[in-house]
């Protein structure tokens, strides 16, 4: 019985028995025999690898502040899996009424590349999947508010999640930022909202004043 995954019960055999009984502090002895048997997927609602879809909690205020807003820009900041994707991921799942959120994870479109191609490649394809429309930046990113601004429909507003973004700060180095200066413009001009999440470079970078 012990063996099925769809029960939580723990067996203990003699020697543990024994074990419990000849020691000196059998509740010290007793509690590490069962912490050593328990399943903590069975015990624990926190996931501790990857994204947290069907068992995130907390974060209300953060959200409510973000969905509340449609004027300013946001970026989340912090340390490896403390939970940025995840946020990201719970907005874009239960998105406000008249918003389309355009989800996309940075790291991998900028990595090893030389030029911006890659990233245009795909959003494309984001677009295509979300609206229904064939878009072509000619591998151009000053086409992209352009573009943008023809998207909405019946008062829409469309925000980007980029996740993972220090490899797109850390490539746009290179080129004076300008792909980044393209957001701001955007964002600027009221084309569209933008929810940054990332590590060092995005951190540094907030203190830029440049």
């Amino acid at each position: 019985l012990a063996q099925k995954p769809y029960l939580n019960l723990i067996s203990i055999g003699d020697d543990e028995l024994k074990r419990i009984l000849i020691s000196q502090r059998p509740d010290q002895v007793f509690r590490e025999i069962i912490l050593n048997k328990l399943s903590l997927i069975k015990i624990s609602p926190y996931k501790t690898e990857g994204p947290a879809r069907a068992t995130f909690y907390g974060r209300a205020e953060t959200i409510n502040k973000i969905v509340c807003s449609r004027e300013r820009s946001f970026s989340i900041v912090g340390a490896r899996k403390i939970g940025k994707s995840s946020l990201l991921l719970k907005l874009k799942d239960e998105p406000p009424p008249h918003t389309v959120y355009i989800f996309m994870n940075i790291d991998p479109e900028f990595s090893d590349v030389q030029d911006y191609s890659p990233f245009l490649k795909s959003l494309e394809i984001e677009i295509k999947r979300i609206f229904g429309r064939e878009v072509d930046f000619k591998g151009d990113i000053s086409r992209i508010p352009v573009v943008i601004r023809k998207l909405p429909e019946d008062g829409q507003r469309i925000i980007f999640m980029l996740d993972e973004i220090d490899a797109l700060v850390e490539f746009d180095q290179r080129f004076d930022y300008k792909l980044l200066k393209t957001f701001r413009t955007m964002s600027q001009n009221n084309d569209c909202q933008f929810i940054f999440a990332g590590f060092k470079s995005l951190y540094r970078q907030k203190r830029n004043i440049q």
